[in-house]
């Protein structure tokens, strides 16, 4: 793992209201909406780890999550460069949608929630109307039907927001609310072997015969 930053900082959710709630944990009891959470911040502010830059801007994919949004995704993004690193690079951006509604404080999150939190992080002074999508490719878990009142609502924007919509069956049927590691990247290979074409891209590269062989970053967290 590369980590995001080599420096040392906290995380903060900064709420449209003003409020400003400190620490990964009290976010994550958050009750509000998230809906409410208008920015997560590092506080400092730190700068990205060079070798995380250098695998951003040598990527042929850049594939954002699984994990939380606000405490384990956007994270990720806050170094300085990171998000400069993310808008210049060629590669293409795949958003890994939860798998269900995290209770309580993520229960009115829908699909088209994840791309909009990613780009107000990324680009926050992008206009809304720009039509230069940051996230390629979304993918949503499937589920099945008994299920659905505990999925990620796939709703009419999420179209406006990506190039691609996967709709998959990628949980943990042990735990449905938690990706089954195996069905997921399956899926990635699958779709990343398949010739994709957008306005950030077009790309015809396949994945070898040994997946194995490919070259991998996984970026992390920054030091807490």
């Amino acid at each position: 793992m590369i980590p995001a930053s080599e420096e040392a900082s906290n995380l903060s959710a900064k709420l449209v209201d003003g409020t400003v709630v400190k620490g990964e944990t009290n976010i994550d009891n958050h009750t509000n909406t998230p809906s409410a959470i208008d920015r997560i911040c590092l506080d400092p502010p730190v700068t990205a780890n060079p070798e995380a830059l250098n695998a951003i801007r040598s990527a042929h994919a850049i594939i954002l999550g699984p994990g939380d949004l606000f405490t384990s995704v956007v994270p990720n993004l806050l170094p300085t460069g990171i998000a400069d690193a993310i808008q210049s690079s060629k590669a293409k951006i795949i958003q890994i949608c939860n798998t269900s509604p995290r209770k309580g404080r993520a229960n009115s999150l829908r699909a088209s929630d994840f791309p909009k939190v990613i780009e107000r992080h990324i680009s926050p002074n992008q206009s809304p109307q720009t039509n230069n999508r940051l996230v390629d490719t979304i993918i949503v878990n499937k589920g099945s039907q008994a299920e659905k009142a505990n999925q990620i609502e796939i709703d009419d924007a999420l179209n406006e927001m990506v190039n691609r919509v996967l709709v998959e069956d990628v949980a943990d049927p042990e735990d449905p609310t938690r990706h089954d590691s195996l069905k997921l990247a399956a899926n990635l290979v699958r779709h990343f072997a398949d010739p994709w074409k957008s306005p950030r891209q077009e790309c015809r590269a396949a994945l070898p015969a040994d997946a194995h062989s490919v070259e991998r970053h996984h970026i992390g967290r920054p030091n807490q």
